[in-house]
């Protein structure tokens, strides 16, 4: 598997009701992109544009609306991060690393859900602690996904900041 390390401030687009935006048991739940149901996962994205368009992807998936139509009380917050040095994740971000991966070279565009779950599973049976993929929402940028088991090491939470940000 290639790998990469990922490090730096990355955002975290949280539901302004979380007590703890950096917990994983909602993912872990009901899975994601990388992350099959039970395998517990902290998405993150390495740019606040890239937050934006996460953020207006599930508000409209949730309520089939735009950001800017919900009450103010309800627009999501932004959780700034700092990654630690050290990590190491699945790259499915360089060119070399999606190929390798066996993904086309348009991704992130057109991949479901079920061969990243795949690759994500694998990554954890590893030891690796995440995957550093491409944005589905945002496909010329980045994103972090860290496991569970990886989130208390590698993650110190930084300053809330509420909608607009």
């Amino acid at each position: 598997m290639r790998t990469i390390g990922a490090q730096g401030l990355f955002y975290r687009v949280a539901d302004p009701t979380w007590k703890n935006p950096l917990d994983t048991s909602f993912a872990a739940a009901i899975g994601g992109r990388w992350n099959p149901v039970g395998l517990g996962a902290l998405y993150l994205n390495a740019t606040r544009s890239a937050a934006l368009a996460n953020a207006r992807r599930a508000i409209f998936a949730r309520w089939g609306r735009a950001l800017e139509d919900l009450r103010p009380e309800a627009l999501p917050d932004l959780q700034h991060v700092d990654v630690s040095a050290g990590g190491v994740y699945l790259d499915a971000r360089s060119p070399d690393g999606i190929a390798e991966l066996g993904l086309p070279a348009t991704f992130p565009i057109g991949v479901p859900h079920p061969p990243c779950q795949a690759l994500g599973a694998a990554a954890a049976a590893a030891g690796l602690d995440g995957v550093s993929p491409l944005s589905a929402v945002a496909p010329t940028q980045s994103e972090l996904v860290v496991f569970d088991r990886s989130v208390a090491q590698l993650i110190t939470r930084r300053e809330r900041v509420p909608y607009p940000w």
